[in-house]
């Protein structure tokens, strides 16, 4: 599998030895599930971003526990934690925050989309 040179596989938020397990060791199903993984998020994150605008509190704390359940498969820790953190302040209606959050979880979409991208 060629690589980019920036960021290197070893510095994505990725806990390769799960996705590994999950894949079977089938790097091409590796780069499948992380290529679905980048295109839901970032509709996610559209999503996340609307409902911040229009205070829709239900529907943000939703997208963020579906965000936390999906990068959690994969073995993204980091992504785990930030929508945990978007999910309560969500529950809390804290708009700034929330907002912080989606702009911290779009940053590591964006890493580990440039380590896709050929």
């Amino acid at each position: 599998m060629s690589q980019p040179s920036d960021p290197t596989r070893t510095e994505l938020p990725i806990d390769w030895q799960q996705l590994r397990q999950l894949s079977d060791g089938n790097e091409e199903f590796e780069l499948e599930l992380l290529n679905i993984f980048v295109t839901e998020m970032t509709l996610r994150l559209r999503q996340a971003q609307q409902a911040i605008l229009h205070s829709q509190s239900d529907a943000l704390a939703h997208l963020a526990h579906q965000m936390k359940g999906s990068s959690g498969n994969l073995g993204m820790g980091e992504i785990v934690r930030l929508s945990r953190e978007l999910e309560a302040a969500a529950q809390t209606q804290n708009w700034e925050d929330a907002a912080n959050q989606v702009e911290k979880i779009s940053r590591s979409l964006n890493f580990i989309q440039n380590f896709l991208q050929p």
